[in-house]
């Protein structure tokens, strides 16, 4: 698999998502050939589609919520890296979806 550039990253396995509200889709990331992260999320957002960092769900001690958190921070630059990987596939895949 070719990757675009150094940062990233193709987009691996994808499975679209429905009526799950602002969630579109689930995908796995391949950072330059060395690794696959799971669990980053295609998202509807008030700006558009944009991908999410997978998430894991912990109790908050003060308040005994659950709450969620980013498993990992995105920069500005690697957000638009991952964008530009994963956003086409997507798109290509509801495309072909719809056209069935």
């Amino acid at each position: 698999m070719e990757m675009p550039n150094k940062n990233v990253f193709a987009a691996g396995f994808m499975k679209l998502v429905e009526d799950k509200g602002s969630l579109k889709a689930y995908t796995e990331v391949i950072t330059s050939g060395a690794m696959t992260v799971k669990n980053f999320k295609v998202i509807e957002g008030p700006n558009g589609l944009f991908v999410a960092p997978p998430q894991e769900k912990y109790i908050d001690k003060k308040t005994g919520e659950e709450k969620w958190a980013d498993i990992a921070e995105v920069s500005k630059g690697f957000q638009k890296d991952l964008n530009d990987a994963v956003l086409p596939k997507y798109e290509a895949m509801l495309k072909k979806k719809n056209a069935s």
